[in-house]
């Protein structure tokens, strides 16, 4: 069920949505919020849905106006937004706010412990170059202090949080309105001639952040005239709009409530560890042509994890599938399952049995982060190679569940996690695909057509059936892989075309 829905209108706004959601993500994604993004001018249509797209645990709508226009006022993209709205409360506010602190929370909690009510929150200004010198949380309160408003008027405003039902009873934002300003302040005072009470809430906090030389001290002028802001400061009806508001436009170009979720061949299980307890750390995997591999990766994986969720792409086009699709769609399966922690791996894949031990403290916290492994290229089931490139490689698989967990969007060899810092974790990751010498050649032909001009890998896939100067090195004592590996020479992958 969803408590709060934040709507943001959007007009040409794809740049500054951009620097400012992957910080508020952290706070948005979460089960019981959903992200209205109102797109009041086509232009910024596939920028904001490649970055919306981004963000798997996001509960996002993005609603887009396909006729291109001037600079109007907002309230009639945010009225669209409200209409589209699902949750019990809605949020207004800018995408060019940062939240300082977790705002949605605190205004679920203000909501609910005063029904019926409008809540408020504070707005400090600073540029983003600031932000980007400066963490938000100190950076609000050093733009408070050199902020000239004096009156809760002046200091609250620009971020509005009520029931939809209270929302719809006023007929939404005043459509009428065509300058900048009073707009916010007309439906608070239409609100409350309704009977509701405003209250101002000193722990709902935004950063409004644009990109001028300097951050305004004072609030910017009105484009309205003195006597349209006299009006809108005084109406005479609770009512602003006729029926048929917010209705202008209404074309989802993503919306997570239709999203083919229910349909997708999604799997999940408990591991002997996870018995009888909520899951803290689910692996995720995907499976197709090294399907039969599967028992024995969950083997391995019975006493690291709690649970795991697969998706069964054997039904999939083509050689190869989306492989970010199915990435996002993992790791929102895992989070609703009620994963605290994500460990990513393939079937062809063998963690080190000492990753037991050691995974409750790899996941102590939720800080962003990624737990990488040494990733060990096996040439025999006891033995990898260590020349070259072979001994460096690492892989990055094993990070917090957050809101602001960003995937990786290159269609092949990108990061399950896009952005957070990579910490060692000292322990081994085994990969079985490359025993094989079949397999070796293969797997270089195989990409190679997938990436014929080496995009995704600059350095090629010739090296991965290359020789020379091979160096293979034992496992060490103490460092080996449960169950044992007996290979079966087979593929395990599509053969290239050209190699059929």
């Amino acid at each position: 069920m969803i408590a709060l829905s934040i709507v943001m209108p959007c007009y040409r706004k794809a740049p500054e949505l951009a620097a400012v959601l992957p910080y508020n993500a952290r706070w948005i994604g979460r089960p019981d919020v959903e992200l209205i993004l109102v797109l009041d001018d086509p232009g910024d249509e596939p920028a904001v849905v490649g970055l919306v797209d981004r963000f798997p645990l996001l509960n996002a709508r993005v609603i887009v106006n396909d006729v291109a226009h001037a600079w109007r006022a907002p309230g009639a993209a945010i009225n669209v937004g409200i209409r589209a709205a699902t949750g019990d409360s809605i949020l207004v506010c800018s995408p060019e706010s940062a939240f300082v602190g977790d705002v949605p929370g605190v205004a679920i909690a203000a909501l609910r412990r005063f029904p019926g009510q409008i809540v408020a929150g504070q707005v400090a200004w600073a540029t983003f170059a600031e932000a980007a010198q400066e963490q938000i949380e100190p950076l609000f309160a050093k733009a408070r202090r050199r902020s000239r408003r004096q009156s809760a008027a002046e200091q609250y405003y620009g971020s509005i949080a009520a029931p939809a039902a209270l929302f719809a009873a006023v007929g939404g934002y005043d459509e009428g309105i065509t300058g900048w300003g009073g707009d916010d302040d007309n439906i608070r005072l239409r609100m409350m001639m309704t009977g509701a009470k405003l209250l101002l809430d000193p722990d709902i906090r935004l950063l409004h952040l644009y990109d001028d030389a300097r951050a305004p001290v004072n609030r910017a002028p009105a484009a309205n005239d003195a006597a349209t802001l006299e009006a809108l400061l005084n109406p005479t009806d609770a009512v602003a709009n006729p029926p048929g508001w917010g209705m202008s436009f209404d074309r989802r170009a993503r919306d997570w409530t239709q999203a083919a979720v229910a349909a997708a061949p999604i799997t999940q299980g408990v591991t002997r560890r996870g018995a009888g307890r909520p899951p803290r750390v689910l692996a995720v995997f995907s499976h197709r042509y090294d399907s039969h591999l599967v028992p024995d990766l969950l083997a391995n994986l019975d006493p690291i994890v709690d649970g795991w969720i697969a998706y069964d792409d054997r039904g999939g086009s083509g050689l190869f599938s989306d492989e970010v699709g199915r990435r996002r769609l993992l790791i929102a399966r895992a989070a609703a399952a009620g994963a605290r922690w994500i460990l990513a791996v393939d079937p062809d894949e063998r963690f080190e049995a000492a990753l037991a031990e050691r995974i409750d403290v790899l996941t102590a916290s939720d800080e962003p982060l990624v737990w990488a492994f040494r990733f060990r290229e096996m040439y025999a089931a006891d033995a990898y190679r260590v020349d070259g490139p072979w001994g460096a490689k690492t892989q990055g698989r094993l990070f917090p569940v957050r809101g602001d967990l960003r995937v990786g969007n290159a269609a092949l060899h990108d990061r399950w996690c896009a952005d957070w810092p990579i910490r060692d974790s000292r322990l081994d990751l085994y990969h079985l695909k490359m025993i094989a010498p079949a397999r070796r050649a293969a797997r270089g032909a195989l990409y190679r057509h997938l990436d014929p001009d080496a995009r995704f890998q600059p350095m090629g896939y010739a090296y991965l059936a290359d020789e020379a100067g091979m160096l293979l090195e034992r496992l060490p004592h103490g460092r080996h892989y449960l169950p044992p590996h007996r290979d079966d020479g087979g593929l395990w992958m599509a053969p290239a075309p050209h190699a059929r």
